[in-house]
């Protein structure tokens, strides 16, 4: 969400538009370089940083992700939407039916609701919209991060765009823009599969990972690494993203970005960054 966010303002004023996009994470920014699981079970906190966040709004759009139309997070900014109807649109995006919905009581939640109360009461709502394309199993089992990701980037990534641009496109033609990507990357399947097999052999051989970039691929890869703990038991040394602290600055809404990014890394060049890796394993890989 911060590169999408990031990425959009930035077409917005390249088209003398005002910027649009801002974006609320479960567990705040320190979420995008660790687990922070616990907060997503809370609506009461969702519900207040959404209020927080809009105050300065007269009318909002909210896109509400929840992979699996669960997380009572996203449940609770969703419900205060259908409560403000005159302020807000409050769309879901999941990847389940309604129907499958979570129906498992949330203890903050008053009168013992369930996200599949909030998600059965857009359905009957006059301008709430879900989206839910069924797009098979989860790639990744209990991945915070992974579970049809690409799916929902393809989407919003469309979404955006037809909304930051003064264009005549169709979404089916934004769409088909994606596939010129896929067909550029099953051309490269066989670099794609060195690397993973590389990355492999190094943590059989006590190696350890590091991804190293900046701008969006600097967000994947710290994001890729956070997810390696948690999903995969890893240690924290095992997999570890870096990047520069000025796309933080940039980037981040509210929080400052000091708490996620090392002071040794703060304002330094790449020769400091290398600095850090020189008493790695040498069966270790950089990325």
């Amino acid at each position: 969400m911060v590169s999408i966010q990031t990425f959009f303002n930035q077409l917005c004023l390249q088209n003398n538009l005002p910027k649009k996009y801002h974006y609320i994470i479960a567990g705040g920014n320190s979420a995008l370089v660790t687990s922070v699981e616990a907060t997503e079970d809370d609506p009461v906190v969702g519900a207040a940083e959404l209020k927080h966040v809009s105050e300065s709004f007269e009318r909002v759009l909210f896109i509400g992700i929840t992979c699996g139309l669960s997380a009572p997070f996203v449940g609770g900014q969703l419900e205060y939407c259908l409560d403000n109807p005159e302020k807000f649109i409050p769309v879901l995006i999941g990847f389940n039916p309604v129907s499958m919905a979570r129906q498992i009581r949330v203890p903050k939640w008053s009168e013992g609701k369930t996200f599949f109360g909030v998600a059965s009461r857009m359905e009957k709502t006059s301008g709430a919209l879900i989206l839910n394309p069924i797009v098979g199993p989860e790639p990744i089992s209990g991945s915070s991060r992974m579970k049809s990701g690409t799916a929902t980037k393809v989407m919003l990534d469309t979404v955006f765009y037809l909304a930051s641009t003064n264009t005549n496109a169709k979404a089916r033609d934004v769409i088909e823009e994606f596939k010129i990507t896929i067909e550029k990357m099953k051309n490269e399947t066989t670099d794609i599969a060195n690397v993973i097999q590389q990355a492999g052999d190094c943590l059989i051989n006590h190696g350890y990972i590091r991804y190293v970039g900046s701008s969006t691929f600097g967000i994947w890869g710290m994001i890729d690494a956070s997810e390696c703990v948690p999903t995969y038991n890893s240690s924290y040394d095992d997999i570890r993203g870096f990047m520069t602290n000025d796309y933080f600055k940039k980037s981040l809404n509210h929080e400052s970005a000091d708490s996620l990014v090392s002071p040794a890394l703060d304002q330094s060049t790449p020769d400091d960054l290398w600095k850090i890796f020189q008493d790695l394993p040498p069966s270790s890989l950089i990325i």
